[in-house]
């Protein structure tokens, strides 16, 4: 059963960590200069995000936190990986800016629908596998940015998945606008949602 004012779950803490293995990554990238630890921190958090939405789901450990906490951690780790990628170089301006126009996308609208009371939409199918496309991706992507034949392998990986998942991101994006149009036209949020449709606006069921 879950305890929506909980705070010190599992899955809440895992979301911590992740925030914790973000800054790690930008240790090692800017400071340290080290694209295989960054690339290794930026994976265990991609590890950690599908964890702690299979334990709260599983194990029923789901919070009010951890709806907002979650998803919050998510954008804060999508957006902060592409601006400091373009930064180092490792992805082109082009995309880096589609992904950053996406998230502020469904970011507006998230504020949106939440200020007309909705407190959760269900997650899509596929919101939730572009993400995981990324989080498998970008780590890839970075330790391929080098001369060696492994990087090169590494990074050719990489790319193959980040053209579907950026796909998969805008189609989950698209089916997200009914949604909005519903949360608008309703009452103080009390009006029935559909049962599909796009990313959570605070939460992903943790």
């Amino acid at each position: 059963m879950s305890d929506d004012g909980a705070i010190w779950t599992v899955p809440n803490i895992l979301s911590l960590a992740r925030l914790g293995l973000f800054a790690g990554y930008l240790y090692e990238l800017f400071y340290s200069g080290d694209r295989f630890l960054a690339a290794v921190a930026l994976s265990i958090a991609g590890v950690t995000d599908y964890l702690d939405g299979y334990i709260a789901r599983t194990f029923h450990q789901t919070s009010e936190l951890g709806k907002f906490l979650d998803p919050t951690v998510d954008r804060i780790m999508t957006t902060g990986t592409m601006v400091t990628f373009m930064i180092y170089g490792t992805l082109p301006y082009w995309l880096g800016s589609l992904v950053l126009a996406r998230e502020v996308v469904v970011s507006v609208a998230a504020v949106i629908v939440a200020s007309r009371g909705v407190r959760e939409i269900e997650v899509h199918f596929l919101g939730k596998l572009g993400t995981f496309g990324f989080m498998c991706a970008l780590p890839l992507v970075l330790f391929g940015d080098g001369y060696g034949q492994l990087e090169h392998v590494f990074g050719f990986a990489g790319w193959l998945l980040i053209v579907p998942s950026l796909v998969l991101a805008f189609i989950s994006a698209w089916i997200y606008l009914p949604r909005i149009r519903v949360a608008l036209a309703a009452l103080g949020g009390e009006a029935p949602l559909p049962s599909a449709g796009g990313d959570a606006v605070v939460g992903r069921g943790q």
